[in-house]
């Protein structure tokens, strides 16, 4: 059922809100209420549920500004979007003074009837899928609540049961069959909990799919914007926005990773590898940051620790990672260390340590710190970041593995962390040269080539069509799979790559790259490469793009470099 959109106008002319009323009458689902003033407008704001705020700035008495501060003061208004209405010639030095005070848009006057219909109905969708997720998620908690009671009623009886057939033997045949019920009670529970769990799989999924679709703009016009000419300052508010979006895409990435792990959904890959060389590409990987901060990064390899061993190298470093990582982010002075050592007794054995001089960890907290979500103290959160998955993917990951990790620190001192993991000895591993084809030669020219782009988000299509300007690379650019399967059959001849998004309108991804499959067979004509972007970051997905016949695969967001490299390998 859709909900009802209340939006309060709040400006000191009466024909303006008459205005801004009449053009928002042209909304479905939408409601407005008035108010001549800032008095009238926090008045208006706790009689009445509002959902947006359009908040004309100069007014008597409390005008816009103050306002919004009175707004942003009180728990129960503070989360309610402002769109602040000025006049053109006051809108830069407003809009700065607005976004200060926690005004999410702006509008100058006069307003455009079509800019303010589709800003608002941006906002109404956006307050549609919030309200759509928080029933999601109240609705799977009910199902757990459900489950739970369910379990300690089965408890009860079980426990009511097995005490009765201690005191009343002669009763054994009618307790037998009592406990057949409860166990048929227990699978239907069992099956409950699988379909719980199933819900909030497909949940995650479609909300890193959301959010993953517009953070790729978001983070490739930071890309552009980098790699454009800027001002100190410009470059300083861009970097914080692409770091902003590698913060949302990290959590995401955390949240899927605990969810497949919980799930049982993730499979170990042994393989040989260097364990000597491995923490000296996580030491690579990590020292840029560890220098920002002052912190000196280092690793001590053990003499018999083997040249080559056999196991999962891909979560190991991970794990690695992530508590190097957070020893980087703990560590305001003095240094980081990575310990690998070797043990054998009945299994051969690999040791590491990840040593530190940071905040540490007070000891009532050590127990706690791989549970999901747990961090020492609140202060920690807000002072350094972070979710606190990673200790508990780690934890996870090492235990999948038939290893231990545990922790030792002492408040002001530092931490060290220990983990081992079980492995077998391998042959020799040789590690390959870099090949030609994926990086090419110093002054080699590109090939120029016809790509085609099948991707409905006009702001994505920019996105790749900027990556591309600069290059040799000429761009058709399509909106959905049925146009692309036409545009195919016109040009098959002339075009040489197609990227293909996978969710889109009138026809997805994956029905046109078998459409264009089936074209090619039918028609005797040779493969043209085709390369997936899916804002889906699920293994699965990946499968499932490679199955229809895709070429390769790609996760948004994209950046620029990893885009030009793929695309190289077809040139």
């Amino acid at each position: 059922m859709t909900q009802l959109f209340r939006i309060l106008i709040v400006d000191d002319n009466a024909n303006n809100r008459f205005t801004l009323k009449s053009v928002l009458t042209r909304l479905d689902n939408c409601q407005t209420q008035e108010a001549a003033s800032g008095d009238e407008a926090l008045v208006a704001v706790i009689e009445h549920q509002i959902d947006l705020i359009l908040l004309d700035i100069q007014m008597p008495g409390l005008d816009g500004f103050e306002t919004a501060r009175h707004l942003k003061m009180s728990a129960r208004t503070r989360d309610i979007p402002i769109i602040f209405v000025t006049a053109v010639f006051k809108a830069e030095e407003f809009i700065r003074k607005g976004y200060k005070v926690g005004a999410i848009d702006y509008l100058t006057k006069p307003i455009d009837d079509n800019q303010l219909i589709n800003r608002i109905q941006l906002y109404q969708r956006l307050f549609q899928r919030e309200r759509h997720v928080r029933d999601a998620l109240n609705a799977l908690q009910e199902k757990e609540r459900q489950l739970q009671k369910i379990n300690q009623e089965l408890d009860q009886r079980v426990q009511q049961r097995t005490h009765s057939l201690k005191l009343k033997n002669q009763h054994l045949e009618q307790e037998i069959q009592e406990r057949k019920r409860v166990g048929n009670a227990l699978k239907h529970a069992m099956k409950k909990a699988e379909a719980a769990n199933k819900a909030k799989s497909e949940f995650l999924a479609t909300m890193s799919h959301e959010i993953r679709t517009p953070m790729n703009v978001v983070i490739g016009m930071s890309d552009l914007l980098l790699d454009s000419t800027l001002d100190g300052e410009q470059k300083q508010f861009a970097e914080v926005l692409q770091n902003a979006g590698r913060s949302l895409l990290d959590l995401i990435n955390d949240i899927l990773d605990l969810s497949r792990i919980e799930a049982g959904q993730v499979d170990l890959s042994p393989t040989p590898f260097q364990a000597a060389k491995l923490v000296q590409q996580v030491v690579e990987i990590l020292e840029i940051k560890a220098a920002e901060n002052g912190i000196h990064l280092s690793c001590e390899i053990a003499e018999d620790v083997p040249e080559s061993v056999y196991g999962d190298n891909s979560r190991i470093r991970q794990i690695l990672v992530n508590l190097v990582g957070n020893a980087v982010k703990f560590t305001e002075q003095g240094s980081v260390t990575i310990q690998l050592s070797y043990h054998h007794t009945d299994v051969h054995q690999l040791n590491f340590v990840v040593k530190d001089t940071g905040i540490g960890i007070d000891k009532k907290h050590l127990d706690s710190i791989f549970n999901m979500f747990s961090q020492a103290d609140s202060s920690v959160s807000r002072r350094y970041g972070g979710s606190g998955l990673g200790l508990t993917i780690s934890s996870r990951l090492v235990g999948l593995m038939g290893g231990s990790i545990r922790v030792e620190s002492t408040l002001g001192k530092g931490s060290a962390f220990y983990f081992s993991v079980p492995v077998h000895l391998a042959d020799r591993v040789d590690i390959p040269a870099e090949s030609p084809e994926t990086k090419p030669r110093s002054g080699e020219a590109v090939k120029a080539l016809h790509i085609l782009l099948v991707e409905d988000s006009p702001d994505n299509q920019l996105l790749i069509k900027t990556y591309l300007k600069k290059t040799p690379h000429t761009l058709d650019i399509v909106s959905n799979g049925v146009e692309a399967l036409k545009t195919m059959i016109n040009n098959h001849d002339t075009l040489d790559l197609v990227l293909m998004d996978i969710q889109m309108p009138v026809m997805d991804g994956y029905a046109a790259t078998r459409a264009i499959r089936k074209w090619e067979k039918d028609e005797s004509r040779d493969s043209l490469p085709v390369l997936a972007l899916t804002a889906f970051a699920l293994e699965e997905e990946k499968q499932k793009c490679l199955a229809v016949g895709c070429n390769e695969h790609m996760t948004k967001p994209i950046r620029k470099k990893i885009l030009m490299d793929m695309i190289a390998q077809f040139s």
